[in-house]
Protein backbone atom coordinates (compact mmCIF):
# COMPACT_ATOMS: atom_id res chain seq x y z
CA UNK A 1 0.00 0.00 0.00
CA UNK A 2 1.47 3.50 -0.79
CA UNK A 3 0.75 5.90 2.03
CA UNK A 4 2.95 8.51 0.71
CA UNK A 5 1.45 11.59 0.81
CA UNK A 6 0.69 13.37 -2.94
CA UNK A 7 2.25 16.67 -3.87
CA UNK A 8 2.58 18.72 -6.62
CA UNK A 9 5.73 20.49 -7.62
CA UNK A 10 6.43 24.00 -8.89
CA UNK A 11 8.24 23.08 -12.02
CA UNK A 12 9.75 26.15 -13.45
CA UNK A 13 11.75 24.51 -16.42
CA UNK A 14 15.12 24.52 -15.19
CA UNK A 15 17.77 22.72 -12.67
CA UNK A 16 16.58 23.53 -9.55
CA UNK A 17 13.25 22.34 -9.98
CA UNK A 18 14.53 19.40 -11.61
CA UNK A 19 17.09 18.48 -8.59
CA UNK A 20 13.80 19.21 -6.31
CA UNK A 21 12.08 16.50 -8.31
CA UNK A 22 14.97 14.04 -7.95
CA UNK A 23 14.82 14.24 -3.96
CA UNK A 24 11.61 14.20 -3.85
CA UNK A 25 11.54 10.79 -5.94
CA UNK A 26 13.77 8.94 -2.80
CA UNK A 27 11.33 10.74 -0.25
CA UNK A 28 9.60 7.82 2.13
CA UNK A 29 6.82 10.95 2.58
CA UNK A 30 6.31 12.29 -0.73
CA UNK A 31 4.94 10.99 -4.09
CA UNK A 32 4.66 13.50 -6.76
CA UNK A 33 1.70 13.43 -8.73
CA UNK A 34 1.45 16.84 -10.76
CA UNK A 35 3.84 19.78 -12.11
CA UNK A 36 2.70 23.26 -11.68
CA UNK A 37 3.77 25.98 -14.06
CA UNK A 38 2.95 29.52 -14.83
CA UNK A 39 3.85 30.98 -18.36
CA UNK A 40 2.83 34.59 -19.74
CA UNK A 41 -0.39 33.92 -22.08
CA UNK A 42 0.90 35.80 -25.06
CA UNK A 43 4.15 34.32 -25.69
CA UNK A 44 3.37 31.40 -24.43
CA UNK A 45 6.57 30.58 -22.94
CA UNK A 46 7.89 30.60 -19.05
CA UNK A 47 8.53 33.71 -18.06
CA UNK A 48 12.18 34.35 -17.12
CA UNK A 49 13.57 30.47 -18.41
CA UNK A 50 11.70 31.70 -22.00
CA UNK A 51 11.11 27.95 -22.02
CA UNK A 52 8.22 27.26 -25.01
CA UNK A 53 5.25 25.52 -23.95
CA UNK A 54 6.14 22.94 -25.92
CA UNK A 55 9.45 22.06 -24.49
CA UNK A 56 7.35 22.09 -21.37
CA UNK A 57 4.87 19.46 -22.34
CA UNK A 58 8.35 17.37 -23.79
CA UNK A 59 9.48 17.55 -20.38
CA UNK A 60 6.04 16.72 -18.16
CA UNK A 61 5.73 13.87 -21.05
CA UNK A 62 9.12 12.92 -20.26
CA UNK A 63 8.79 12.53 -16.41
CA UNK A 64 5.23 10.41 -16.79
CA UNK A 65 3.57 13.66 -15.22
CA UNK A 66 0.32 15.71 -15.75
CA UNK A 67 1.84 19.19 -15.97
CA UNK A 68 -1.36 22.11 -14.93
CA UNK A 69 -0.17 24.98 -16.68
CA UNK A 70 -1.36 28.84 -15.18
CA UNK A 71 -1.70 31.41 -17.85
CA UNK A 72 -0.66 34.96 -16.94
CA UNK A 73 -0.84 38.29 -18.54
CA UNK A 74 2.98 39.94 -18.66
CA UNK A 75 3.68 41.64 -16.46
CA UNK A 76 1.22 40.05 -14.07
CA UNK A 77 0.20 42.01 -11.26
CA UNK A 78 0.44 40.09 -7.90
CA UNK A 79 -3.23 39.92 -7.40
CA UNK A 80 -4.16 38.19 -10.60
CA UNK A 81 -1.17 35.43 -9.66
CA UNK A 82 -2.77 34.57 -6.44
CA UNK A 83 -6.38 34.39 -8.08
CA UNK A 84 -4.80 32.05 -10.68
CA UNK A 85 -2.92 30.08 -8.32
CA UNK A 86 -5.36 29.49 -5.60
CA UNK A 87 -7.86 28.15 -8.85
CA UNK A 88 -5.10 25.76 -9.89
CA UNK A 89 -4.72 24.61 -6.46
CA UNK A 90 -8.50 23.98 -5.76
CA UNK A 91 -7.96 21.40 -8.74
CA UNK A 92 -4.86 20.12 -6.59
CA UNK A 93 -7.13 19.56 -3.54
CA UNK A 94 -9.81 17.99 -5.73
CA UNK A 95 -7.06 15.37 -6.24
CA UNK A 96 -5.81 15.09 -2.68
CA UNK A 97 -2.61 17.06 -2.82
CA UNK A 98 -2.37 18.96 0.27
CA UNK A 99 1.57 19.94 -0.33
CA UNK A 100 3.56 21.80 -3.11
CA UNK A 101 7.38 21.71 -3.30
CA UNK A 102 9.26 25.01 -4.31
CA UNK A 103 12.86 25.38 -5.57
CA UNK A 104 14.08 28.65 -3.22
CA UNK A 105 17.21 28.10 -1.71
CA UNK A 106 17.69 30.86 0.41
CA UNK A 107 15.57 34.25 -0.72
CA UNK A 108 13.37 34.43 2.60
CA UNK A 109 10.92 37.38 0.43
CA UNK A 110 10.16 34.80 -1.92
CA UNK A 111 9.75 31.89 0.85
CA UNK A 112 7.52 34.45 2.71
CA UNK A 113 5.35 35.63 0.00
CA UNK A 114 4.48 31.60 -1.12
CA UNK A 115 4.02 31.25 2.11
CA UNK A 116 1.77 34.08 2.48
CA UNK A 117 -0.07 32.96 -0.85
CA UNK A 118 -0.97 29.41 0.58
CA UNK A 119 -1.80 30.29 4.65
CA UNK A 120 -5.43 29.80 4.00
CA UNK A 121 -5.34 27.15 1.20
CA UNK A 122 -4.73 24.23 3.52
CA UNK A 123 -2.21 23.73 0.83
CA UNK A 124 1.42 22.91 2.82
CA UNK A 125 4.50 24.63 0.93
CA UNK A 126 7.20 22.73 1.28
CA UNK A 127 11.26 23.98 0.33
CA UNK A 128 13.30 20.88 -0.43
CA UNK A 129 16.69 23.13 -1.16
CA UNK A 130 15.96 25.48 1.64
CA UNK A 131 19.82 26.27 2.89
CA UNK A 132 21.36 24.36 1.01
CA UNK A 133 24.86 25.82 0.13
CA UNK A 134 25.04 26.88 -3.46
CA UNK A 135 28.00 25.55 -4.76
CA UNK A 136 27.36 21.75 -3.69
CA UNK A 137 24.11 21.95 -4.97
CA UNK A 138 25.38 23.29 -8.20
CA UNK A 139 28.03 20.25 -8.06
CA UNK A 140 25.60 17.92 -6.70
CA UNK A 141 22.63 18.88 -9.98
CA UNK A 142 25.54 18.22 -12.74
CA UNK A 143 27.30 15.28 -10.86
CA UNK A 144 23.94 13.20 -11.20
CA UNK A 145 23.59 14.21 -14.46
CA UNK A 146 20.93 16.82 -14.73
CA UNK A 147 21.63 18.34 -18.13
CA UNK A 148 20.36 22.08 -18.63
CA UNK A 149 21.39 24.99 -20.58
CA UNK A 150 21.34 28.85 -20.27
CA UNK A 151 18.69 29.94 -21.37
CA UNK A 152 18.24 33.97 -19.72
CA UNK A 153 20.93 36.00 -18.39
CA UNK A 154 20.39 39.27 -16.58
CA UNK A 155 22.86 41.60 -18.60
CA UNK A 156 23.51 43.84 -15.50
CA UNK A 157 25.75 40.74 -13.77
CA UNK A 158 26.82 38.26 -16.84
CA UNK A 159 27.51 38.51 -20.56
CA UNK A 160 25.19 37.51 -23.48
CA UNK A 161 27.56 35.11 -25.03
CA UNK A 162 27.11 32.54 -21.81
CA UNK A 163 23.35 32.17 -23.82
CA UNK A 164 23.01 28.49 -25.05
CA UNK A 165 26.32 27.14 -22.79
CA UNK A 166 25.82 23.87 -20.60
CA UNK A 167 25.16 24.30 -17.16
CA UNK A 168 28.54 22.49 -16.03
CA UNK A 169 31.73 22.67 -14.29
CA UNK A 170 32.92 24.74 -16.98
CA UNK A 171 30.09 27.56 -16.56
CA UNK A 172 30.37 27.64 -12.87
CA UNK A 173 34.25 28.00 -13.17
CA UNK A 174 33.92 30.96 -15.58
CA UNK A 175 31.36 32.80 -13.13
CA UNK A 176 32.43 36.14 -11.29
CA UNK A 177 33.00 35.05 -7.91
CA UNK A 178 29.75 37.39 -6.96
CA UNK A 179 27.29 35.37 -9.14
CA UNK A 180 25.54 32.58 -7.09
CA UNK A 181 26.29 29.11 -9.38
CA UNK A 182 22.81 28.11 -9.44
CA UNK A 183 21.65 31.90 -10.03
CA UNK A 184 19.54 32.06 -7.51
CA UNK A 185 19.48 35.74 -7.50
CA UNK A 186 18.30 35.38 -11.03
CA UNK A 187 21.31 35.67 -12.71
CA UNK A 188 20.65 33.10 -15.37
CA UNK A 189 18.31 30.59 -16.14
CA UNK A 190 18.35 27.20 -17.32
CA UNK A 191 16.44 24.55 -19.48
CA UNK A 192 16.76 21.26 -18.49
CA UNK A 193 16.64 18.50 -21.39
CA UNK A 194 17.64 15.99 -19.75
CA UNK A 195 17.83 14.28 -16.46
CA UNK A 196 17.98 10.74 -14.69
CA UNK A 197 14.07 10.38 -14.42
CA UNK A 198 13.53 11.53 -18.10
CA UNK A 199 12.38 8.42 -20.61
CA UNK A 200 14.10 10.30 -23.35
CA UNK A 201 16.84 13.73 -23.89
CA UNK A 202 14.89 16.45 -25.50
CA UNK A 203 17.09 17.27 -28.38
CA UNK A 204 17.65 21.24 -28.81
CA UNK A 205 19.67 23.60 -30.45
CA UNK A 206 20.08 27.05 -29.89
CA UNK A 207 18.30 29.80 -31.76
CA UNK A 208 17.86 33.51 -32.20
CA UNK A 209 19.18 35.86 -29.55
CA UNK A 210 15.76 37.07 -27.71
CA UNK A 211 15.59 40.04 -25.31
CA UNK A 212 13.09 40.02 -22.41
CA UNK A 213 14.54 44.31 -22.37
CA UNK A 214 17.87 45.80 -22.18
CA UNK A 215 18.64 43.63 -19.12
CA UNK A 216 17.66 40.35 -19.75
CA UNK A 217 18.51 38.25 -22.72
CA UNK A 218 17.33 35.09 -23.65
CA UNK A 219 17.89 32.38 -26.42
CA UNK A 220 15.23 30.64 -28.09
CA UNK A 221 15.71 26.71 -27.93
CA UNK A 222 14.95 25.27 -30.66
CA UNK A 223 13.52 20.87 -30.94
CA UNK A 224 15.42 19.15 -33.12
CA UNK A 225 13.28 16.42 -35.04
Amino acid sequence: MNDKQKIWLSWSSGKDSAYVYYLLQQSDEYEVVGLLTTIESESQRVAMHTTQRILLEMQAANMNLPLHIVELPKDCPNTVYESKILKALQIAQQAGVDVIAFDNIYLQIIREYHEKVLSNTGIKPIFPLWNMDSFDLAREIIDIGIHAVITSINTEVLESELLGNRFDYQFIASLPNYIDPCGENGEFHTFVYDAPFFMNRIAIENGVLLKHNNKFHAIDLKLIF
